[in-house]
């Protein structure tokens, strides 16, 4: 993936379409005031609004995590043991 992306082992590039590649967004994403966006280095990114990276890129923007409620188990309710007298 280095030599295509031609980016180091591990550095992360948030610009897909420099690629081909499609790029995807999490609507969660969307509603912050600023994201920060790596730059395919260690120690580089940057700050941007959601909209003009979705602006940029052409991305998709969808919901890919959905909160599931989690029910408490209930508590299994202790027997009180009888003390019988010796």
């Amino acid at each position: 993936m280095a030599k295509v992306f031609k980016v180091k082992p591990g550095g992360l590039h948030a610009f897909g379409s420099l690629f081909k590649v499609p790029v995807f967004i999490d609507s969660t994403l969307a509603s912050p005031k600023k994201i920060v966006v790596p730059t395919g280095t260690y120690t580089e990114s940057f700050e941007m609004t959601p909209k003009a990276f979705i602006d940029i890129e052409g991305a998709t923007k969808a919901s890919f995590g959905v909160a599931k409620k989690i029910k408490k188990p209930k508590q299994a309710k202790k027997k009180a043991k009888k003390q019988t007298k010796r």
